[in-house]
């Protein structure tokens, strides 16, 4: 099984946040690449 971590999170001036959906889409493509398949994701809010 292989399990994907994503975090809400924001930069230094703390007004930009990461979406939670574009971290899975980039750890999705990423591991894709590598012939893995995410089986679980790991949300911290």
């Amino acid at each position: 099984m292989n399990a994907g971590y994503v975090r809400l999170s924001r930069d230094d001036d703390h007004k930009n946040y990461v979406s939670i959906e574009n971290q899975k889409l980039i750890i999705s493509q990423f591991a894709a690449g590598q012939g893995v398949k995410i089986d679980r994701w790991y949300e911290d809010m």
